[in-house]
């Protein structure tokens, strides 16, 4: 079904899943297990019954242990939100449920799936019923105070974490960045990939890039412009970076924003 995917997984050993980022929302619902959750510059320690709500255009990755673990995962796009209020719950990031709460999200999710599978004239509003009562449901729920109590080395690269999002615009570099938190760059790069799952160069990209993106959104500035205000100083190296993630070049995706906007109005 256009713009919604469900999916479920399970892990028996440790892994680290590649960093992105999507124009979906996307809920993430863990049902057995203990997991890491990078969202942004933040870390999250999550757990059986926690809930993750990831906005549209946020950066993201997971990693996993060797304990096992089970999740629900969906990503839709407006189309299936009922009501825009409904779209504050994301401002949550995780939440804890209860058991009783986690029987009725694991419920939804197979009305959601049998919903896909029945695929027929009433299967889209159903759809958009399903999500409503999940995001209420969300929308109820306190809170998890789960940021992960960090060890020094983690403190230190989700500061750098932070850094590179605060100065994305600049010349930031790996040079700069290890002289910056007082390591050497081949200690300072190693220990980025171990704990963030990206590499240095990666993670810049893909900050330039999600705000690259939301700038020609906007509509308020040239290619031009919107290369070098993200930290690109050259406009080749920032249309390959911009192609290699979105899939269009930054003139096409662009036209789609404008033509996107006209149907709007």
């Amino acid at each position: 079904m256009k713009d919604l995917l469900i999916s479920r997984a399970h892990t028996t050993k440790s892994i680290m899943m590649t960093s992105h980022f999507h124009n979906f929302y996307e809920i993430y619902y863990l049902c057995e297990g203990n997991m890491r959750y990078i969202i942004n510059d933040e870390f999250f320690e999550v757990s059986k019954n926690d809930v993750v709500l990831i906005p549209k255009g946020v950066i993201h990755n997971t990693s996993y242990g060797n304990d096992g673990t089970k999740r629900l995962l969906i990503n839709f796009s407006e189309k299936y939100v009922s009501s825009p209020n409904l779209l504050a719950a994301f401002q949550k990031k995780v939440i804890k449920l209860s058991e009783r709460d986690g029987f009725e999200v694991e419920s939804i999710f197979k009305k959601i799936e049998s919903e896909q599978v029945r695929s027929d004239s009433y299967s889209e509003l159903m759809i958009i019923q399903y999500i409503t009562e999940l995001l209420v449901l969300f929308s109820r729920s306190d809170i998890k105070n789960a940021e992960t109590k960090l060890d020094g080395y983690s403190q230190i690269m989700q500061a750098a974490v932070k850094y590179i999002n605060m100065n994305y615009a600049n010349n930031i570099s790996l040079s700069e960045l290890s002289l910056e938190f007082g390591f050497s760059k081949s200690f300072f790069s190693r220990k980025f990939k171990e704990i963030t799952g990206f590499g240095i160069s990666e993670y810049i990209a893909l900050v330039r890039i999600k705000n690259a993106e939301r700038m020609l959104s906007e509509k308020k500035t040239s290619i031009t412009d919107v290369a070098f205000a993200c930290g690109f100083n050259d406009c080749s190296y920032f249309a390959a970076t911009f192609k290699k993630l979105m899939g269009v070049t930054p003139h096409k995706f662009s036209e789609n924003a404008t033509e996107n906007i006209h149907k709007i109005l």
